[in-house]
C-alpha cells in the first residue's frame, strides 16, 4: 500500500449504528478503508495468486489488532459483526483473510485518479501559497483550505430517502406483523438496515414463529445475563439471526383442526364404549354363546 493519497470519509457515516457503536469499531473501520487497495493488483493468497480488486485487503485479526491496539477477539467478534451487517464480505483461512469492503465503489470512485490528483495538488497549491504570500488574510485562509482539500470536491449528498416509501410496497397485514414483531426485540435499533424483503419475510416465516424466535433469543441472554452492548441488534435479528432460534416451534391449532379432534375423539369414545358394552362378538351383555354353554 502506498503512503500517499486518501479515502473519502462522509459525514454521514456518524449515522451508522454499527459502525460508530464505539470506538474500536470506529477503528476497525477506518483500518480497512485506509488498507484497502485502491487500483487493482496480483497478490499471494494461501499459496495462490490471486487479482485484488478495489476495497480488498489481505489482514488478519492480530494483524489488526497490533495496528489499532483493541483486543484481536474482539476485533474478530467486530469483523463478525460487519459481515453480518453486509458492509464487508471476507473469506477466512487459518492463517489470514481476505476482505472485501462493499459498495468501495460507491463511496470511493476514481481512487487511482485521486491518487494522483492529490500529488499534482500538492505540488501546485504549495507554489500557489509561494505566489500569493502578500495576499490578505481571507486569501491566506482561502489558500490553506485548498492545501488540505483535493480540488475534486466532494459530491453533493443525495436526501436520504424515507424508509416510508419501501414501507407502501407492504400490506397492512405485513407492516401489523413486522412492527408486533421488532417491538418485542430487546434491542430495537438499525432498523434502516431492514430491508422490504426482511420485513415481508416476517409474514413469510409466520408471525406467531417469529416471536417464538425472540422469545428464545430473550431467555437466553437472560440465562447468559449478557451485556446489552452484546445483545443482537433489532436489524441483525430480523434479517437472520431469528433462524437460530424457531428450533422446536410447535404452530398453534386453528380452531377447525381442534374441532375436528375434538369430533375424532368422541367418536373413538362412543366405539370404545359400544365394544366394552357388546364385548367381542358379544349379545349386548358382554357375554358370548360360547360363553353361555359353558357357564352351563
Amino acid at each position: 500500500m502506498s503512503d500517499i493519497g486518501y479515502v473519502r470519509l462522509y459525514r454521514k457515516l456518524l449515522d451508522n449504528p454499527v459502525v460508530c457503536k464505539d470506538a474500536d469499531h470506529i477503528a476497525v473501520w477506518i483500518y480497512l478503508l485506509l488498507n484497502a487497495t485502491w487500483k487493482s493488483l496480483d497478490m499471494m493468497f494461501e499459496g495462490t495468486k490471486i487479482a485484488l480488486n478495489p476495497g480488498q485487503l489481505i489482514t488478519g485479526r492480530k494483524a489488526i489488532s497490533a495496528k489499532i491496539a483493541v483486543d484481536e477477539y474482539k476485533v474478530q467478534r467486530i469483523l463478525k459483526l460487519f459481515e453480518s451487517e453486509q458492509l464487508i464480505a471476507q473469506q477466512t483461512t487459518p492463517r489470514n483473510r481476505l476482505i472485501s469492503v462493499i459498495n468501495w465503489k460507491t463511496y470511493q470512485p476514481d481512487a487511482q485518479q485521486n491518487e494522483q490528483q492529490l500529488h499534482n495538488n500538492c505540488t501546485t497549491t504549495a507554489q500557489q501559497l509561494h505566489t500569493n504570500n502578500k495576499d490578505n488574510k481571507d486569501n491566506n485562509v482561502k489558500n490553506e483550505e485548498l492545501y488540505l482539500v483535493p480540488a475534486e470536491q466532494e459530491p453533493e449528498s443525495k436526501p436520504v430517502k424515507k424508509k416510508k416509501k419501501n414501507v407502501q410496497d407492504m400490506t397492512p397485514e405485513e407492516q401489523k406483523a413486522f412492527d408486533e414483531v421488532w417491538s418485542h426485540l430487546p434491542r430495537q435499533d438499525g432498523i434502516g438496515k431492514v430491508g422490504i424483503a426482511a420485513r415481508k419475510n416476517v409474514s413469510v416465516v409466520g408471525k406467531e414463529k417469529m416471536l417464538y424466535a425472540v422469545d428464545q433469543y430473550v431467555k437466553k441472554i437472560k440465562k447468559l445475563q449478557t451485556e446489552s452492548k452484546y445483545v443482537m441488534m433489532g436489524s441483525t435479528f430480523i434479517n437472520s439471526g431469528y433462524l437460530d432460534y424457531i428450533k422446536g416451534f410447535v404452530p398453534e391449532k386453528t380452531e377447525i383442526e381442534l374441532l375436528a379432534e375434538q369430533q375424532q375423539e368422541e367418536a373413538s369414545a362412543k366405539i370404545d364404549f359400544t365394544s366394552m358394552i357388546l364385548g367381542e362378538g358379544g349379545n349386548g351383555f358382554g357375554n358370548t354363546g360360547e360363553q353361555k354353554r359353558q357357564n352351563r
